[in-house]
Parts: structure tokens; sequence; C-alpha cells
């Protein structure tokens, strides 16, 4: 079945700190943990966000994937966004290869610039489904 999908949780400025895959309501799912005192990265940084009277983004980037699909979508996008600058627990999925590191010079993820979006409550939970905009970057 093709019910699995690849998402980020993202800074209300755009910023990318977790990359996951999932199905059903795992996207939301980080946000219940931070709630209920997970201590992980992820769970701190969504507390902060929530300390600075932010909200959390959550964009689910690619749908209808198979499970293998979407676990080697999700190590691409770590290894995009650079595993240093994400809360991920770790980089991707071990039967998933990942990218060869480039010998070029350390520079910032991708910076999500706007949406093309709707907003909704659901749940006491704040969503935006759409599609991310991402800054150009000089290679």
């Amino acid at each position: 079945m093709n019910d699995f999908y690849v998402y980020i949780l993202a800074y209300p400025d755009g910023r990318v700190f977790y990359v996951g895959k999932g199905t059903a309501n795992r996207i939301i799912d980080h946000e219940r943990e931070a709630r209920n005192g997970g201590n992980s990265e992820r769970c701190t940084t969504i507390r902060d966000i929530w300390a600075q009277d932010g909200q959390v983004l959550k964009r689910k980037l690619y749908q209808n994937l198979s499970e293998q699909d979407a676990l080697a979508i999700e190590s691409v996008l770590i290894d995009l966004f650079d595993r240093a600058n994400l809360a991920n627990g770790q980089s991707g999925h071990k039967q998933v290869p990942t990218l060869p590191k480039r010998k070029a010079p350390k520079k910032e993820s991708p910076r999500i610039i706007g949406y093309k979006s709707h907003s909704y409550v659901k749940d006491g939970l704040y969503f935006e489904d759409c599609e991310p905009i991402y800054e150009e970057v000089a290679v």
C-alpha cells in the first residue's frame, strides 16, 4: 500500500529542524510527545518554539508513497538539509544508502522562503497544508 508520506517540521521562520516519514497522524505525534515531557532534541526544540509563542510548521512534502520510497526520500532529505542542522536521531534508516558526502565547504541548508498553502486547526493543533518554496542556493 502507498499510504506513507515524508514530512518536515520547521521553525516559524521556515528553517527545517526535522525530517521524517510516517502514516496516518505521525506528523503530529512529535508535538504530543513534547507536550507529554519527551526529552529528545526534537521535543526540546518544539518546546522552545512554543516558549516564544511560536508554532511548529508541519509540511507533508511527498505523499502516497510505499514505505521503501518514503525511507529513500527521507534519507536524501536528511542529507540535503545536513544532519548537523537537524534534530533527527539518525541519518535516515540503515537499510537505505545515503548520498556520499561531497568535499564542499559547509553551507546552510536551503531555506524555505514561502508556501503555497492553506491553514486550519484540528484537535487543537495548527496545520498548514502546502508546498514549500525554497530560496535559490548558489552552487
